[in-house]
């Protein structure tokens, strides 16, 4: 009798690895139903931006290990530039404590830097943040800010800093993450622009998803084809989480949410490829739900 050997290496994203993946995905959090055969092909192959970059710890015909991210456009310190975004890192429960999380992590940077990606991103919990700063050598930049209120949520008008991060939206890149599977978007507009909103799931609670401004006329087209959020009374209560100095917060009715109502706080951290040690700076670092595929 022969038995499997395990094998690292860089994942195909056919559709036997996408189904494997989701068996893996599925074993490590049954409830994530979201996690279809559907949702990774959508999310790995049909990017406008370019396929995700994968690793894959193979256990005969079972994956055992697997890191995944997906390319994005950002304006990074005035300029434009590519990058990854960070989102999958799952390590079956028997093969845990294999240093898995660091070198499926590492090698897909590698393979990516031959792709002319310049940074990474991502949004992690307070369990994978610790790991990714230790071993990966990420910048936990900031926690995100998480607020409920009511209404829709204002920007300064006149020039503020440049952003040292703020992901681009295009109409190609838009238009595909506006149709992520099993996601139903809303929007509602006024003279300011637009915002984008998504159920939480828990009743009369929306998230905003993100906010475009009215010169954003490249996008105008996309965002149209949005239904319009319907009149709800008494007014859905809203949900904001991201980083923007642009935000206007005071007088208007919007709190921060309590630590103890958070399943875990979310940190943003950075990760430079080059050789430049860049770090971002808090306070003029944005991203908003829409940039990092909570919802």
């Amino acid at each position: 009798m022969v038995l499997a050997t395990t094998e690292e290496k860089i994942g195909s994203l056919s559709d036997h690895e996408l189904l494997r993946v989701k068996e893996l995905m599925l074993t490590v959090w049954p409830k994530a139903s979201f996690y279809t055969f559907e949702y990774l092909d959508w999310l790995y192959r049909l990017n406008p931006v370019g396929k995700a970059e994968t690793f894959n710890v193979w256990k005969g015909d079972s994956i055992v290990g697997h890191y995944a991210a997906i390319p994005i456009i950002a304006n990074l310190f005035g300029n434009e530039e590519r990058g990854l975004l960070s989102l999958n890192i799952v390590v079956h429960p028997d093969y845990q404590g294999r240093g898995y999380f660091k070198s499926l992590a590492l090698s897909t940077y590698e393979e990516a830097k031959k792709r002319n990606a310049g940074f990474v991103i991502g949004v992690g919990n307070a369990k994978s943040t610790v790991p990714g700063q230790r071993l990966l050598k990420f910048q936990k930049v900031s926690p995100l800010t998480v607020k409920l209120g009511l209404g829709n949520v204002k920007r300064k008008t006149e020039p503020s800093a440049l952003p040292c991060f703020q992901v681009k939206w295009e109409e190609a890149s838009l238009d595909w993450r506006l149709k992520r599977p099993g996601a139903n978007y809303l929007a509602t507009s006024n003279s300011d622009g637009t915002w984008l909103w998504r159920s939480t799931g828990t009743y009369g609670i929306y998230a905003e998803m993100g906010w475009f401004p009215t010169e954003a006329q490249q996008l105008k087209s996309v965002l149209s084809q949005v239904d319009t959020m319907p009149i709800i009374t008494p007014n859905p209560v809203k949900l904001w989480i991201g980083m923007d100095h642009r935000c206007e917060w005071p007088g208007f009715w919007y709190c921060d949410l309590p630590d103890r109502f958070k399943p875990s706080p979310l940190n943003l951290v950075f990760k430079d490829l080059t050789n430049s040690k860049r770090l971002l700076v808090p306070e003029t670092a944005q991203i908003s739900l829409l940039d990092f595929d909570a919802y």
